[in-house]
């Protein structure tokens, strides 16, 4: 079965065509906006065409293509166009495909944050009305999306809409690389992890679509992972993969710096640039010699933070990121639809996928290569 893949070069997107290539009988063509992001999916054998973002008209699906799965997103302002305006474009071509060819059936990705703003200890269902606020423009693209889409004649026959909740994984760049290089630079700090999240991993997801595709069924269902954990949980997580930085509670006009905490600080981040030069690492190993052990241990502790040391090809990153009000709010939504419509889904745990992170972080982050575990049944 051949299907069209749009946004096959994101995160989401990759996961998906990776694993329809691994477990066979599911042809992607992928299609793409953008040459720069094609450098993960162009290593693999896979139909790739480009198209510009401000016209999607242009592109003709193949004629034995009876099924579109959409991953793609306007996160900003391109070809001289708004995302909302790119957002009707592609339904407009969606509207325009379906016309001409009547069996075409779409899977349309896309995310928890159209529920914003959520509420302490509730569970969003699929008919909560959508009211994300004013300044959150992507999850107001986002409602768009779903909406421009949903406006098409007889949508509810041939769409299947998937509203995923926090996806982490492989080549996952916000929940995955981003948090995995915050520690390899050092401690992380926070004010309030508290909230909590259902935590879904890529290949759940992935293998979610791919029974849609064999089994195509339409509606609109939240994705969350299986269980509900706190940001803290799910930090820690990563944090004891990567065994060099720490969680560090930073309250609330807590951030102020001694002297020596700033000059510190300052000292690592120079310290992480630097020590890739081959020049450097001979002459702190002549200097080491001539130090007693112990000196040189507090030395490495002091500047690099905990661990033997940090990892290879990684910036230093300032974990402000992570203080944010946005992790002491609960983000949640009901799993009721989706396990009862489709009962062979079975996301796994966060424990559960730590070995797969593990190969992904060596990978990612040494000279190993990644090899993936068989396809999950």
């Amino acid at each position: 079965m051949k299907v069209a893949v749009f946004g096959g070069s994101g995160f989401l997107g990759y996961d998906f065509v990776r694993l329809a290539l691994k477990e066979g009988g599911v042809t992607p063509v992928v299609y793409s906006s953008s040459a720069k992001s094609l450098s993960n999916v162009a290593r693999h054998e896979v139909d790739i065409r480009l198209y510009p973002s401000a016209e999607p008209a242009s592109v003709t699906l193949d004629e034995d293509v009876d099924l579109l799965i959409n991953f793609s997103h306007p996160f900003e302002r391109r070809d001289g166009i708004s995302g909302y305006t790119q957002v009707q474009r592609f339904a407009d071509f969606v509207g325009a495909a379906r016309r001409h060819n009547p069996r075409l059936r779409l899977i349309h990705t896309s995310s928890m944050s159209v529920y914003e703003p959520f509420a302490p200890g509730h569970e969003f269902d699929e008919r909560a009305s959508l009211r994300a606020p004013r300044h959150d423009r992507y999850a107001r693209e986002k409602i768009c999306a779903e909406q421009a889409l949903l406006a098409l004649p007889d949508a509810a026959s041939w769409q299947l809409h998937l509203r995923p909740t926090v996806v982490y994984g492989p080549f996952c760049g916000v929940w995955t690389d981003r948090i995995f290089e915050a520690f390899m630079a050092g401690d992380v700090d926070y004010r309030d992890l508290s909230g909590r999240i259902q935590p879904l991993y890529g290949e759940d997801l992935s293998r979610l679509l791919l029974g849609a595709v064999r089994n195509f069924r339409p509606g609109i269902y939240n994705v969350p992972g299986p269980e509900t954990l706190r940001w803290q949980e799910f930090m820690g997580a990563f944090a004891a993969l990567v065994g060099h930085g720490r969680l560090r509670h930073r309250a609330e006009g807590g951030g102020a710096q001694t002297w020596i905490g700033f000059y510190t600080s300052n000292l690592r981040e120079l310290l992480h640039a630097v020590r890739r030069e081959p020049a450097f690492n001979r002459i702190a190993l002549r200097i080491a010699r001539h130090l007693p052990e112990r000196s040189v241990l507090a030395i490495r502790d002091l500047l690099l933070g905990r661990g033997e040391r940090a990892p290879r090809n990684v910036e230093a990153r300032g974990s402000d990121e992570y203080m944010r009000a946005f992790f002491a709010e609960d983000r949640l939504v009901s799993a009721a639809q989706v396990m009862r419509d489709f009962p062979d889904f079975k996301p796994r745990a966060l424990s559960a996928c730590a070995d797969d992170l593990g190969r992904y972080y060596r990978y990612r982050y040494s000279d190993d290569q990644f090899v993936e575990e068989p396809a999950h049944g």
